[in-house]
């Protein structure tokens, strides 16, 4: 209806088209006009909309799905080009995308996928072997999927500023020294970073407008959604416990653990990728295991790391 706030589209019940019992407005404060504003982020509410204009709730969940097949099938690619090894890379496809808390995410409107398709645009287009011979469009695509990830929710931007410093230090790695390469490789360091603080300046801009506050917890008033105490129970929560847990629902991510090992072990290359992943994962796991309800909500196990997932395959 022209705007973002949305009292009166629960007033006139504009959800039943997809949902045929009474929703109250979900938020915990209003806006610094008094009006109703959803607590959730608007990222995927942006990328659904002509998506939803176009096939309704059911044309959306489809395109969430394709995009679940999108971010595996990258995976899978990104799996087979790192390793050279098509029988391990199809194993790793199968163990994450037809796992419960990867599946269970691509049917949903939940931000996960989308998110997790940001996440591997950014680690394969900006891969090593991408470095010195790439075009600017390559970077300006990286630059967009970071910068995305605050937008779809604010629980992504610790993992987004990681991805920003893991693609700057893979630009910045020793190339050549030739000026021209070296001019090459500072452009693509401002397009990526410059995107991404113009993007994070909107973001800010876009909490102060509305909530009269430029910080992301503004939507939740003066409730305290998250203590660094939750994490001694969030973070191995999420991986481990019997109801919502990784491992608990999909016992084949234990191989993940061994297989950073071991390309740790290896050194070179897969020992970069493997810190890289391992720190990417991190900064996404430590920012939702603080949260009261770490587990996200009452959906599927684990949702709350379900963006970080297809980083695991390789």
């Amino acid at each position: 209806d022209g705007d973002l706030k949305i009292e009166n589209n629960h007033a006139r019940g504009d959800y039943r088209e997809y949902y045929p019992e009474d929703l109250e407005p979900h938020y915990l404060t209003r806006g610094a006009d008094s009006e109703i504003y959803s607590i959730h982020p608007i990222g995927i509410s942006v990328i659904l909309a002509p998506v939803y204009a176009l096939g309704g709730y059911k044309g959306s969940v489809w395109f969430l799905i394709a995009l679940g097949a999108l971010a595996a099938v990258m995976a899978w690619r990104w799996t087979l080009s790192s390793l050279n090894a098509p029988g391990a890379a199809t194993f790793g496809w199968a163990a994450i995308a037809l796992s419960a808390p990867f599946m269970f995410n691509t049917f949903t409107i939940y931000p996960e996928i989308a998110a997790a398709v940001a996440v591997m645009i950014a680690f394969v287009v900006t891969g090593r072997s991408h470095i010195a011979h790439s075009g600017i469009a390559r970077w300006i695509a990286a630059g967009l999927a970071i910068a995305s990830l605050p937008w779809l929710s604010t629980k992504y931007a610790p993992m987004s500023a990681a991805l920003l410093l893991v693609v700057v230090f893979r630009i910045g790695k020793k190339e050549p020294a030739a000026s021209l390469r070296i001019a090459a490789r500072n452009s693509k360091v401002w397009v990526v970073a410059g995107i991404y603080a113009i993007s994070l300046a909107a973001w800010f801009a876009f909490f102060y407008m509305i909530w009269g506050t430029p910080l992301p917890m503004a939507p939740y008033g003066s409730l305290v959604q998250t203590s660094p105490l939750n994490l001694r129970f969030g973070a191995p929560g999420l991986l481990f416990d019997q109801e919502y847990g990784l491992v608990a629902y999909a016992p084949v991510y234990i191989l993940a653990a061994t297989g950073l090992y071991q390309m740790w072990r290896s050194g070179g290359d897969l020992r970069r990728l493997a810190f890289e992943i391992t720190f990417v994962f991190a900064a996404l796991l430590l920012m939702v295991g603080p949260f009261g309800i770490w587990w996200g909500g009452t959906f599927g196990p684990a949702r709350a790391i379900g963006s970080g997932l297809a980083l695991l395959m390789v």
